[in-house]
């Protein structure tokens, strides 16, 4: 009886990480943003919406070619007072709190899920890249993150607030 007590125990243990882990994937989202890093490097893109604000540039995600890949917006410490508020579905922002990094709760997210492989984590800190390797998580720098979104706009020709009012397209 016990033996079947201490696998119970171990299933629940489990079945806690990867809800924990599935609570800050929202159970689709594939893209993980260093996000302090990426928007430090938000030069990158074009000259009209280089600069832009947490709203806007949670719009120019929606106009993003890994937007149905959904994103996870990994943010260090506490909540910023132009932090998103409402999101739309499919992005989820996470804040790593005081005393955590986002580097941690980034590495501790890939580390627990099942999915590591297809996972995308972008930052330019090459220590955090290393990490995530070693997890089998796929990497990609801040800047060519922001030239791939640039080019994702230009297409389609929106200003990130037109983004949210764009009908949705396949």
């Amino acid at each position: 009886m016990s033996s079947l007590w201490g696998n119970d125990y171990f299933t629940r243990k489990r079945a806690s990480r990867q809800a924990q882990m599935w609570e800050y994937l929202d159970g689709m989202a594939r893209v993980i943003l260093d996000t302090n890093n990426v928007l430090g490097a938000t030069d990158a893109l074009p000259t009209e919406i280089a600069g832009p604000t947490p709203q806007d540039f949670v719009d120019l995600l929606l106009a993003s070619r890994r937007y149905p890949e959904g994103f996870l917006l990994v943010c260090d410490g506490v909540p910023w007072h132009d932090a998103p508020t409402v999101l739309p579905s499919g992005i989820q922002i996470t804040f790593s709190g005081h005393g955590v990094t986002a580097d941690d709760v980034i590495a501790r997210v890939v580390s627990q899920s099942s999915i590591s492989r297809q996972l995308l984590v972008v930052t330019t800190d090459q220590g955090l890249q290393k990490r995530v390797k070693r997890l089998k998580a796929s990497t990609m720098d801040s800047e060519i993150f922001l030239n791939e979104l640039g080019r994702d706009w230009q297409k389609r020709g929106l200003t990130p607030h037109q983004a949210e009012e764009a009908p949705e397209q396949d």
